[in-house]
């Protein structure tokens, strides 16, 4: 019986580990990456801001300081128009606050003998109450006067202003920094802010792009 049991094969470790590697799960194949994939568009590169650049007024344009291509900062003078008669009446209305403050100072002096007069005939018992309201009177148009002509001063130091300013317009500046990719107009044509004159006045001066 003894040498029965030991003629039994036995199992060993190594047949053991065989068995089970073939009872393992069977393997999963690999995930693709699909962040790789591309995604093919067209479209259009738009500038952040693009203006063509026109007068305020109508004018003959006397100078064009800029070439397409050029690069520009804002309040860089772009181009000049005429502005000989802007000129002429920005000087008219500086002249004409002269001729008003002559006018003021001659008018005090005469306010103020004026003044004194009437103090002299208020004070002489042998004026008559109508050289006193005579005096009184002449006074009062003096005063009125000199106040009328410090208006004037005012409204002639306005048109002073307003003729610098038009005379201001006659220079075209650039609105803000870019690229100039258009020129328009060149020196002797006429500019206008609206189309005129059956197309032959020009609208812009040059077109400007933020790049």
């Amino acid at each position: 019986p003894a040498q029965a049991a030991n003629t039994t094969p036995s199992v060993s470790s190594t047949n053991k580990a065989t068995a089970a590697n073939s009872q393992s799960a069977p393997s999963t194949p690999a995930k693709v990456n699909d962040n790789n994939a591309i995604l093919n568009s067209s479209g259009y590169i738009t500038a952040r801001r693009m203006a063509t650049v026109s007068a305020e007024i109508m004018g003959l344009i006397k100078e064009v300081d800029v070439e397409e291509g050029m690069s520009v900062e804002e309040g860089q003078v772009l181009a000049r128009l005429d502005d000989t008669l802007a000129k002429a009446n920005l000087d008219f209305a500086q002249a004409q606050i002269g001729v008003l403050q002559a006018r003021r100072e001659s008018t005090e002096a005469t306010l103020q003998e004026a003044q004194r007069n009437q103090t002299r005939m208020t004070s002489n018992k042998f004026s008559s109450e109508a050289d006193i309201t005579r005096s009184q009177t002449e006074v009062q148009s003096l005063t009125a006067n000199l106040k009328s002509i410090e208006a004037d001063i005012k409204v002639a130091n306005i048109e002073v202003r307003r003729q610098r300013e038009r005379l201001d317009d006659h220079t075209i500046r650039a609105p803000f920094a870019g690229v100039v990719t258009v020129k328009n107009a060149q020196p002797g044509e006429i500019v206008a802010p609206a189309s005129a004159g059956g197309g032959f006045t020009r609208t812009g001066i040059c077109t400007i792009v933020d790049m």
